[in-house]
């Protein structure tokens, strides 16, 4: 549905080398998917998304919608083409001197339908988006969930083929956030829309992605299904948007004992992701059954990823050396990551 082939965009700079904002971006979303793009402030994600319908024109490269590529269109062509992409925006970009209902129907007005015509439209997507009660109302009598609710319902207005989200979540307190990622969830079931998003939050990719990548620096650092992004990041800045959504992380005061390298008095401090049924099982009865090696939790948490539970545990392993070494290959068979964190001292964990 959305073909990104070796997209380029470059910024002219006066006093030195052009800006490089997007470098070599090749993507393939597919029809009906909810595809996120993750990445930091000023990694390139809102240059992307905007080239998506050529708010920003490509340097080079090119930008298919449905086998379409944009870039060789023709003004009028591409205008045309437009009206089968959506977008909506952080602060919500509404026509303060129009009513919901107005604001909604302004896009269908543009497209020169009859009065009726728009009004069944504008109905729809009142209902649709759960503004029923509020078509009469103005923007600054809306809460921000509202607006968010109308800005979503105009980039509707045409029957678009893929909605664009440009940070659509980040102005919004976490019970607003949830209640606009779930609509947007539903819209995506019920009408089978093409959704590309932007944020810096890996709670959103979490909550309804997927796919996902991770932009940094103009380019693509990895790439991967939400519940494989999450079980096994590559990369250290992938590592570290997920460990911030997972909210899991060592106790300060053992991380400033942790050492790289072990000697005979240090046990290992791991984290241990476990995916789906994995997540449930006694693994660590096993484990000190099998190798007298005992298990203790610092920090666990269990998570669900698109009906896939994913847990995570930090945990300091004690026994002998290498029985410890055994146990952990033991759990690696199992299917679960572990990652060695560091090396302390056993009596390092008891002050914690």
């Amino acid at each position: 549905m959305i073909g990104l082939k070796h997209l380029h965009k470059t910024y002219p700079n006066p006093s030195g080398a052009p800006i490089v904002a997007l470098q070599d971006i090749n993507l393939d979303i597919q029809a009906g998917e909810i595809y996120g793009v993750m990445g930091p402030s000023g990694a390139g994600k809102s240059t992307l998304i905007r080239s998506v319908n050529l708010i920003e024109k490509p340097t080079s490269g090119s930008v298919f919608i449905d086998g379409v590529d944009l870039t060789t269109l023709n003004p009028q062509a591409l205008r045309q083409a437009r009206r089968e992409i959506g977008m909506i925006f952080q602060h919500f970009n509404l026509l303060s001197s129009r009513t919901v209902a107005r604001n909604i129907a302004f896009p269908l007005e543009l497209a020169g339908l009859s009065q009726k015509e728009i009004k069944q439209r504008v109905d729809q997507l009142c209902e649709l988006t759960g503004l029923g009660q509020r078509k009469q109302a103005y923007p600054h009598e809306l809460s921000g969930g509202q607006k968010q609710r109308v800005a979503i319902a105009r980039a509707l207005a045409n029957s678009p083929k893929v909605l664009l989200s440009d940070e659509a979540t980040s102005s919004l307190d976490p019970e607003t956030t949830r209640s606009i990622l779930e609509l947007l969830r539903g819209i995506n079931r019920e009408l089978k829309l093409t959704i590309l998003l932007i944020t810096h939050e890996m709670d959103v990719i979490k909550r309804i992605c997927d796919r996902a990548c991770i932009l940094d620096h103009g380019m693509i650092l990895e790439e991967a299904p939400v519940i494989e992004l999450f079980s096994r990041p590559q990369t250290s800045l992938a590592k570290k948007f997920v460990l911030s959504s997972l909210h899991i992380d060592l106790p300060e005061a053992l991380e400033k004992q942790l050492v790289a390298e072990p000697d005979d008095q240090c046990v290992p401090i791991v984290r241990l992701t476990f995916l789906g049924q994995k997540a449930g099982e006694p693994i660590m009865v096993s484990l000190h059954k099998q190798f007298n090696v005992t298990t203790n939790i610092l920090q666990a948490q269990l998570n669900w990823i698109h009906h896939a539970s994913i847990g995570v545990s930090i945990c300091e392993l004690l026994g002998q050396r290498e029985a410890i070494v055994q146990g952990i290959k033991f759990i690696q068979s199992e299917g679960i990551e572990v990652e060695i964190l560091g090396y302390v001292n056993p009596t390092a964990t008891l002050n914690i």
